[in-house]
């Protein structure tokens, strides 16, 4: 074999063990995962961070709230971090966006059912009221959201909700109708946009019912009033109308000053 072919097969053997040592050496591969991964610092300071032990009194005391069941190991969660945390600016003053570490509190995944991740819920009130399933952008979070704080009325259907909603530091409105949809519901609508400072809840359930007072005999559609600060309930009486129905509400929405509190 001619000299200068031995040196030319030696030069590329030398050029080809350097190009694997680099290919596969530590250093390289951390680089390569660093870049082709998705973004780990993520400005998250809007998000709020609960666990067990203060889950309960975030959701109860906030009027409306996002949470985030996340894994930190999981692709789709740390897919959803960044845009989550670009709603939870965008939202900021009006929904409080917030994340559970699902993998560290097995209670509150256990407690709310978070079957895999990340697994999203929207809170009106206290109450879960709503999964997300949308896409994972920034966009999309804000657009459902917004959505679901224009409501105005909430359908709660199981004594779970009506629990949360009994623990929220927020005066509320519960219709009991025989159906959600249709003229009442579309009165009670109205009457919510009318008082925005009160939540508006609206049920079937008789189990529901009974745990806001209801008579049994009572004749539907039935409507109360929690008031926050004093936990009086406030019984109305009057036509199923928007306007007496937000009548009612405005009267007894703040504290009673006296035994004599208005029952419409």
């Amino acid at each position: 074999m001619p000299r200068a072919t031995k040196v030319f097969l030696i030069l590329y053997t030398i050029v080809l063990l350097l190009i694997t040592i680099h290919w596969f050496s530590p250093f390289y591969l951390l680089n390569f995962d660093q870049e082709n991964s998705l973004p780990q610092l993520t400005d998250e300071k809007d998000v709020v961070i609960l666990s067990e032990k203060n889950f309960s009194h975030v959701v109860a005391n906030n009027r409306y709230v996002m949470v985030d069941f996340c894994a930190p190991w999981s692709y789709y969660s740390q897919q959803l971090a960044p845009e989550y945390a670009l709603a939870a600016r965008q939202l900021k003053g009006k929904v409080m966006l917030a994340k559970v570490n699902a993998y560290e509190e097995r209670g509150l995944k256990r407690k709310y059912r978070a079957q895999g991740h990340p697994n999203v819920y929207f809170f009106a009130g206290g109450v879960k009221m709503d999964s997300y399933t949308n896409a994972r952008k920034r966009d999309a979070i804000v657009k459902w959201t917004k959505t679901k704080i224009a409501l105005g009325v909430y359908t709660i259907t199981s004594i779970e909700q009506a629990e949360q909603l009994l623990m929220a530091q927020f005066t509320t409105v519960l219709a009991f109708m025989d159906s959600v949809q249709g003229q009442d519901s579309e009165e009670l609508a109205a009457a919510s946009k009318m008082n925005t400072d009160v939540l508006f809840y609206q049920t079937t359930a008789v189990d529901v019912a009974k745990a806001f007072q209801f008579d049994q005999e009572i004749k539907i559609p039935a409507l109360i009033l929690l008031e926050k600060e004093s936990q009086h309930l406030s019984h109305f009486y009057g036509p199923f109308t928007k306007y007496a129905i937000a009548n009612f509400v405005s009267v007894n929405k703040l504290p009673p000053e006296s035994d004599d509190h208005i029952d419409y």
